[in-house]
């Protein structure tokens, strides 16, 4: 997965979330996401609970599409990663967002609430890519130069994500084998 990029395409747009609904992300999301240009894309059920429940008025988007080498994530320069409040104190693994987003080669920024997750994680994480507020990723999103943003982040975390693909493959094949 993590060994080429997926076909890099021109971005047409400029900032997502997308995920599903979760309690535990309201602050977070109702902290960046209300009244905001950027994309949030989910499930229509989905949109619905943010919309009701967290009361954002982001630019909602159907979910993203998947299927290889059509990867509508890489239509975006830039993601925003939170996780749940939960996450920041019981570290399990990595989303899958941070991942996909590597592969579909989008620039990450991270709330500052994910650092814990990310330092028990080993992926290093430059200072500039957390944020504390909406203003703050707004100002980063309009003035970072998303190619080079993409640059560092694959360097610093490629190596790294093909050693756990590999690793995982493993795992699974002695599992699947019973060695």
């Amino acid at each position: 997965v993590f060994d080429c990029l997926v076909r890099p395409i021109e971005k047409k747009y400029s900032l997502v979330y997308y995920g599903t609904y979760r309690p535990g992300r309201r602050l977070y999301l109702q902290k960046y996401l209300s009244e905001s240009d950027f994309y949030l894309s989910s499930s229509a059920k989905n949109i619905r609970k943010f919309h009701q429940l967290c009361g954002i008025n982001a630019r909602f988007c159907d979910s993203l599409n998947w299927q290889q080498q059509q990867e509508t994530l890489n239509l975006f320069n830039y993601s925003l990663y939170v996780e749940d409040e939960y996450t920041h104190t019981h570290y399990n693994f990595l989303a899958n967002r941070f991942y996909e987003c590597l592969k579909c080669n989008v620039v990450q920024f991270f709330d500052e609430s994910c650092r814990t997750t990310f330092e028990q994680s080993g992926y290093p994480i430059s200072d500039k890519y957390f944020v504390n507020s909406k203003a703050e990723l707004e100002y980063k999103v309009a003035t970072f130069d998303a190619k080079q943003c993409l640059s560092e982040q694959f360097s610093a975390w490629h190596r790294l994500a093909n050693y756990e693909k590999k690793d995982v493959m493993q795992c699974l094949s002695a599992l699947l084998t019973n060695h």
